[in-house]
């Protein structure tokens, strides 16, 4: 990897053309529902040591940091896929952790919950602040650009501009190349696993099915936090 990606030489560069071909990932879901007001202070949440937990403009961003944060010392920002969490010492073993290639040694590494996941950043079972009550299937649809914009306020709330390396697989990767695109100078290298920035017919029909699956089952459409689990 040190020698295909030219880690730390260069900078990332994303074609014009990739630009139109992502335009439909775009929403406007963020741009009305992030409060005004100062950032809170990062704080660790759970058991291990590197989980962290920040409130950003309304939202409760939660992450881990792997390795000490100082000038010098390459930074790399992993963006997870659909069924993982920001925690990736624990399922990325062999490209990150000690021994290996990204390890706390020699790269900082941070990784943030998506938003509108289970795993501690704010999603349907976070409350409303409008009204107390969680939020279920009032939390508006989420896009790919929406998640960006919570990675770029969280970068923002920890002083983070230059990244060295921005990976991601799968949902983590179309999250890479949406960052990339609105910030193509904030990033050297761009590792993109597994990912596209436009899906083919059968890829939308092979997820509208598992939606129409989810959404099928009875108990889906009513507002607790065990919807669809008899499914």
């Amino acid at each position: 990897l040190k020698q295909q990606f030219g880690i730390g030489q260069g900078a990332a560069g994303v074609s014009a053309s990739l630009y139109w071909n992502i335009a439909a990932l775009g929403g406007a879901f963020l741009g009305g529902w992030l409060a005004e007001g100062v950032r809170g202070a990062a704080r660790r949440i759970g058991q291990g040591a590197d989980r962290f937990a920040i409130k950003v403009k309304g939202l409760e961003i939660a992450y881990h940091a792997y390795g000490d944060f100082h000038p010098g010392k390459p930074e790399v920002w992993v963006c997870h896929a659909l069924t993982a969490n920001s925690d990736v010492a624990d399922w990325w073993k062999g490209l990150f952790c000690d021994q290996y290639l990204f390890n706390p040694n020699d790269y900082s590494v941070i990784c943030a919950n998506v938003l509108g996941g289970c795993y501690g950043t704010t999603g349907p079972l976070s409350a409303d602040p409008r009204t107390g009550n969680q939020r279920f299937h009032s939390l508006p649809a989420i896009t790919i650009r929406d998640i960006v914009k919570a990675h770029r306020e969280l970068a923002a709330s920890l002083g983070k501009y230059r990244i060295a390396i921005l990976i991601g697989g799968s949902l983590g990767g179309q999250q890479a190349i949406e960052w990339s695109i609105e910030e193509p100078d904030r990033f050297s290298r761009l590792v993109l696993i597994a990912t596209n920035a436009q899906h083919s017919p059968w890829g939308i029909e092979f997820n509208e099915s598992q939606r129409m699956a989810i959404a099928s089952d009875t108990p889906w459409k009513t507002s607790t936090p065990l919807a669809g689990t008899e499914g």
